[in-house]
């Protein structure tokens, strides 16, 4: 099926739009913009990541007609999910060597920083849990929890997007995958239903970022 002409140039235009209020409205949040110079200039890929998660998430909130509370919690998250790099040794991130035990443990501190930084700048707690369990999957990811937890529908979609991102990126490890690549390797990851869901949903904004 081809998905680009599901959906007209104009619903197209006017729902980019509205991603854009969204995301303009989002970095216009207190402390927003100087966090994100700081990622910037600390590690540039981690930045635009943000910047592509964040979008990612805003048009799912959009597709899926969530209130704009909803969608702004869910960009907000989005666009803060990786800044607790800026508190991470330089020289880990972006290594082209494979990382020592201590360095990816430290790496897999990052969720904390960010929510951390979150919190600095008087984001919400909802925003900040979504920060925390943005690499958590069904009872696994990090950080690791004693307890068994199902994620919800939202932190869901965040952590798809966050994923999809990464595997269109360069790593230092391998080359960026291209779209088919992305979505094959997405559909082996997305370990329960509901991340299943929260990937359909996803390939459905690529209508809108071709």
């Amino acid at each position: 099926m081809d998905y680009m002409s599901i959906v007209s140039d104009s619903i197209k235009e006017q729902t980019v739009k509205l991603c854009e209020y969204y995301f303009n409205n989002i970095i216009s949040q207190y402390g927003i913009k100087e966090v994100l110079q700081r990622l910037r200039d600390y590690c540039e890929p981690a930045f635009f990541h943000n910047v592509h998660v964040c979008k990612r998430v805003i048009m799912i909130g959009i597709i899926k007609n969530y209130p704009e509370k909803q969608i702004t919690e869910m960009g907000t998250a989005g666009i803060l999910l990786d800044v607790g790099y800026i508190r991470i040794q330089r020289e880990y991130l972006g290594k082209q060597t494979s990382l020592s035990e201590t360095e990816f443990e430290e790496i897999k501190n990052h969720p904390y920083y960010s929510r951390s930084i979150a919190q600095e700048i008087h984001q919400s707690e909802i925003v900040q849990k979504y920060i925390l369990d943005h690499h958590k999957i069904e009872n696994g990811g990090y950080p690791l929890s004693e307890e068994k937890y199902t994620l919800s529908t939202e932190q869901s979609e965040i952590n798809v997007a966050d994923r999809y991102e990464a595997l269109l990126e360069w790593r230092p490890y391998r080359p960026p995958m291209d779209f088919l690549q992305a979505v094959q390797t997405m559909y082996y990851m997305c370990s329960s239903g509901t991340e299943k869901v929260a990937l359909n949903i996803l390939l459905i904004t690529s209508i809108y970022f071709a």
